[in-house]
């Protein structure tokens, strides 16, 4: 009889190890809550890279086009075609890692997990309805969320964003101040600066990028 295992979290710690534990014979759930694939694929590493890849293509062909013999004139910004084509790549990858899960056997559910037992848990579904969850092991792969600077009425203004906002704005911002001149802080801004934003970056410490620094 095949071990029962229950992963909680889809991104890539999460179905990662859940594909691996149904190839290896274990009749496996994995629970998430939003979107398969984790902060990489849906709100980190590659919609920002998608971003950067249309801010460099404006750029090059601003700076360097009449040199290699590329001459066009009025370039404008299709801000919403840019949020678009983000969102298609994002859809493309993480629906390639949904049909890995379902391919490799992995009853997938939509929800959030809490425990009621050493080896049962009570998932609250999607619509709304509860489902208790018995297994023989449990793997936790829950992830990370943004953190918020402890700063007076800063969660209360609509204005201020974590970086998963800023990387779904209907409208290309004609300001833009950021907290923080870490990865995360530059990669996004350095595409909307190129996009035409006035971009403001606040650092506490002396360089951007410190812990980057010594690598």
């Amino acid at each position: 009889m095949s071990e029962k295992i229950i992963v909680v979290g889809g991104g890539p710690g999460g179905y990662v190890a859940a594909i691996r534990a149904a190839q290896l014979g274990a009749e496996v759930t994995l629970i998430e809550r939003e979107y398969v694939g984790g902060t990489c694929l849906n709100v980190g590493c590659i919609p920002t890279k998608c971003l950067l890849h249309s801010a460099e293509l404006l750029y090059e062909l601003r700076t360097r086009g009449a040199s290699l013999g590329v001459l066009a004139d009025n370039i404008r910004v299709d801000f919403p075609q840019v949020i678009a084509n983000k969102n298609g790549v994002c859809k493309k990858l993480t629906g390639g890692v949904a049909s890995l899960v379902k391919a490799n056997g992995v009853q997938r559910i939509s929800g959030t997990a809490s425990f009621i037992g050493p080896k049962q848990l009570r998932t609250a579904l999607a619509d709304g309805a509860e489902q208790t969850l018995a297994c023989d092991k449990m793997i936790l792969a829950t992830g990370s969320v943004n953190a918020v600077p402890p700063i007076p009425g800063i969660k209360e203004n609509p204005n201020c964003i974590d970086s998963t906002g800023a990387l779904s704005l209907e409208k290309l911002p004609e300001t833009m101040v950021v907290i923080g001149g870490g990865v995360i802080g530059l990669e996004p801004d350095c595409a909307y600066a190129a996009f035409g934003t006035k971009v403001t970056v606040v650092e506490a410490l002396a360089t951007s990028c410190p812990r980057w620094m010594g690598t």
